[in-house]
C-alpha cells in the first residue's frame, strides 16, 4: 500500500513538473535592502529560478 501511494505521488509530481513554463522574466541578480544595490544570484538560486521563474511580489 505505501509503494502505491509513492509511485502514485511520483507520477503525480512529474506530471506536475511537465506543465511547468520558463521564467517570463530572466533573472540575473537580486536586489538588496540597500537602494539600487543587487547581489549576483548563488549557483541554487541560479537553479531555482530556471526551474520555477521568478516571485512577482513578496
Amino acid at each position: 500500500m505505501i509503494n502505491q501511494l509513492i509511485n502514485s505521488a511520483q507520477i503525480e509530481l512529474d506530471a506536475a513538473a511537465t506543465d511547468l513554463e520558463p521564467p517570463e522574466l530572466p533573472v540575473h541578480s537580486i536586489p538588496t535592502l540597500e537602494k539600487d544595490i543587487y547581489k549576483t544570484l548563488s549557483p541554487m538560486l541560479q537553479e531555482r529560478f530556471k526551474l520555477f521563474g521568478h516571485w512577482l511580489s513578496c
